[in-house]
């Protein structure tokens, strides 16, 4: 379950199961500079694609939650909480005055 991830040691991962999709998984991997990013398997993690190089912004753990309702709409709790609606390939920084009304963590 490892073809298409870095092969680079990995630090810390953090994964999500879309509640749309169950075959859909992201994961959020930090590793070597050019290792390390978003990924996606769309196989229940036979196989994996590198979305984009958004990382964890150097934190050692990182927490993803999908939308319950919105397939590839993903949040990413960072020092600067993410939100991506494409799967992981854009990435935007949520405002912290608006960011708690607007999450809406998976069952």
């Amino acid at each position: 379950m490892t073809n298409g991830l870095p092969a680079a040691d990995m630090g810390g991962i953090g994964l999500a199961v879309s509640p749309v999709n169950p075959d859909i998984i992201y994961a959020i991997i930090e590793s070597t500079p050019d290792a390390s990013g978003f990924y996606r398997s769309a196989d229940r993690g036979a196989s994996w694609q590198k979305m984009s190089s958004h990382s964890a912004q150097g934190q050692y753990y990182n927490v993803i939650f999908c939308d319950p309702k919105t397939l590839d709409k993903i949040y990413s709790m960072e020092t600067f909480s993410q939100l991506t609606e494409d799967g992981g390939k854009t990435w935007t920084r949520l405002e912290t005055t608006n960011a708690m009304s607007t999450i809406m963590p998976c069952g």
